[in-house]
């Protein structure tokens, strides 16, 4: 079971940001190759949301490192609010299966 929040801060522009890259992500294929060679796999379901101003939930690890926090990102959520909030909590099993079509 998640814990509640394990912390929050705020960071201008991240949302976006994020919408940006989720655009260009629905424009190639639903996946963007980061300049470190990492890559971010977006979906139309988050797509709808951002375009509606709607939090967001993501995977720590596909924030931008300025809006990361030190966390081991590899299992911690980050809820994005329009207005750059970021609330982040641990992954559950639930979330990571149903992120992963399973």
């Amino acid at each position: 079971m998640a814990r509640a929040a394990t912390l929050a801060k705020t960071q201008t522009g991240l949302y976006g940001y994020l919408c940006r890259r989720e655009e260009l992500a629905a424009r190639d294929g639903w996946r963007v190759i980061n300049a470190d060679g990492t890559v971010y796999y977006g979906n139309p379901e988050r797509l709808a949301a951002l375009r509606a101003g709607q939090p967001v939930n993501i995977r720590a690890y596909d924030l931008p490192p300025s809006a990361r926090v030190d966390l081991d990102c590899l299992w911690v959520r980050a809820v994005v609010d329009a207005d750059g909030r970021i609330e982040f909590t641990e992954e559950t099993a639930a979330v990571w299966l149903a992120e992963q079509g399973l």
